[in-house]
């Protein structure tokens, strides 16, 4: 949570919202607002509103909530899921072994230490969390790796790998090479 705090206030600071107000108070809690996003902050979690969307997240789950879709995911299981061509699927859980369907748009893996089968197209594949195990096995357009220390397996071929992230394996077999771009440490991106 202090980490959304501090990017709200840098981002404040840096001039970056127009017509910005913000508010902390006496139980640390911390509320910005602007012409287009309202961010609240406080012990109970994370609130984040725009006209189109709405994200909630706190110890127990996150909620992301746009005009025709709802996915709720709670910290062991996911509760409710509708998914339509507007939203990503979410994994946040920690240290699990999953088998799941990519969404519409694509899958966000924020979790750590997990293993993760992807069945199905996968349009973007998003790894945020680290150590993670990661197999997809249908092609997709686009992989995004921005943890660390994540392996990652496409047996299909997929348009684009990026690896911001550190010391990340990632594997493709593809008949044409797709675009890499590697800015992170000691990545490994290569064809098997």
């Amino acid at each position: 949570m202090r980490k959304l705090v501090i990017l709200m206030a840098t981002l404040l600071s840096i001039g970056i919202f127009a017509k910005t107000s913000l508010e902390i108070n006496s139980n640390g809690g911390t509320k910005i607002s602007t012409d287009e996003v309202n961010m609240k902050v406080d012990k109970n979690g994370a609130k984040i509103e725009t006209k189109d969307v709405k994200i909630e997240v706190n110890e127990q789950r996150a909620t992301v909530k746009t005009k025709n879709t709802k996915v709720r995911v709670k910290k062991k299981k996911v509760v409710k899921k509708e998914i339509d061509a507007t939203l990503m699927e979410a994994i946040t859980d920690d240290n699990k072994n999953l088998v799941v369907k990519c969404g519409k748009e694509g899958l966000a893996i924020s979790g750590d230490n997990n293993t993760v089968k992807i069945l199905g197209f996968c349009n973007e594949l998003s790894v945020t969390g680290s150590n993670n195990v990661i197999t997809l096995n249908k092609r997709n357009n686009e992989v995004v790796v921005n943890g660390d220390n994540n392996k990652v397996k496409l047996k299909e071929g997929t348009k684009s790998i990026i690896s911001s992230g550190d010391n990340n394996n990632i594997k493709y077999r593809a008949k044409k090479k797709p675009r890499i771009t590697s800015n992170g440490d000691n990545n490994s991106i290569h064809k098997y």
